[in-house]
């Protein structure tokens, strides 16, 4: 089994028929392709960003192929073997410009911190567990040190939760990964490689590793910008209330102002004298328009004296 851990074997194994260069094997590991990931994958895939993945131990698949036909803008795929790695150039070179192909030992890999959105491993920590023990441990660190804050990496096994979670928990320290498991059934038979090394191999489902980056650092730094940012928003607040207060004050001071010079005409304003009560009932009163004046009625005798005689008219005669 440790065999699978050496170049040569894999430099063998794409070397002989039907060699890449004339009809690639493009068999995925356990049949766990990029259609299989997608789901894992397509939130990032969703962002719109302009997104770099890194393939660890590629081999002959064609996940860096589907990664970049799903809109990945730079893909690098490594593998440690020099004769899959040269076929993989000569079917691509024409047609996926934006695949980097590196022959590396994954092992060994020295790459840029912090430079890849996504990494994809498929049936490689297994395979490298086969040769050293420490090996997982240097995988899964590598990854974390590619990845930006928060990125993604999908992590595919054949080995259980219950005993592949501790590596998450451990490497490169604790806390380092936010990890969530799912299964894949095995949707095809067992690769004849790994039965001709274990003819009892079996296995029923596949485990899916998909662990987000945690960076203490870039979280201490994302926590602060929180921080300060709520701290802005707060002040804003502040000043925006302190700046409504003013206003309904002012409001109230013009308010008050208004009121005090309107009473102030009030008091200068002289007041009319009102009119006395036996003034108004010995006024005559005056006919209005339209209505006719009635006479006097006469006066009733006084009792015990003579009714005065009826004044004569005067004729011609006493006037001479």
């Amino acid at each position: 089994a440790a065999a699978l851990a050496e170049p040569g074997y894999w430099d063998a194994l794409y070397s002989a028929a039907p060699k890449l260069a004339a009809g690639p094997l493009r068999r995925p590991w356990q049949g766990v392709g990029f259609e299989e990931l997608r789901g894992f994958l397509q939130p990032l895939l969703d962002e719109g960003r302009r997104l770099r993945a890194l393939v660890l131990g590629c081999g002959d698949s064609p996940m860096p192929e589907d990664l970049a036909d799903a809109g990945v803008a730079e893909v690098t795929a490594v593998d440690f073997s020099a004769v899959v790695v040269a076929a993989m150039v000569a079917r691509t070179r024409d047609t996926r410009p934006e695949i980097r192909w590196l022959v590396a030992d994954v092992l060994k890999l020295d790459l840029l911190e912090g430079g890849f959105d996504i990494v994809v491993e498929v049936g490689l920590i297994d395979t490298v567990e086969l040769n050293r023990e420490d090996s997982p441990a240097v995988v899964v660190a590598l990854a974390h040190k590619a990845l930006r804050h928060n990125g993604t990496f999908v992590s595919v096994s054949t080995q259980p939760q219950a005993l592949r979670s501790p590596l998450f928990e451990r490497h490169p320290s604790a806390d380092a990964w936010a990890i969530d498991t799912k299964t894949l059934p095995r949707n095809r038979s067992i690769d004849r490689r790994a039965l001709e090394l274990d003819p009892d191999f079996e296995i029923d489902s596949l485990s899916v590793f998909v662990g987000r980056a945690r960076k203490a650092e870039e979280e201490r730094k994302a926590e602060e910008e929180r921080r300060a940012r709520e701290d802005a928003e707060a002040e804003a607040k502040m000043a925006e209330d302190h700046r409504i207060r003013q206003e309904e004050d002012v409001a109230a001071a013009e308010k008050a102002s208004e009121d005090e010079k309107e009473e102030e005409l009030r008091a200068k304003r002289p007041e009319e004298p009102l009119a006395d009560e036996d003034d108004v009932a010995a006024q005559p009163a005056e006919a209005t328009s339209g209505e006719a004046v009635q006479a006097e009625p006469p006066t009733a005798p006084v009792p015990g004296l003579a009714a005065a005689p009826p004044a004569e008219e005067a004729t011609a005669d006493d006037e001479l």
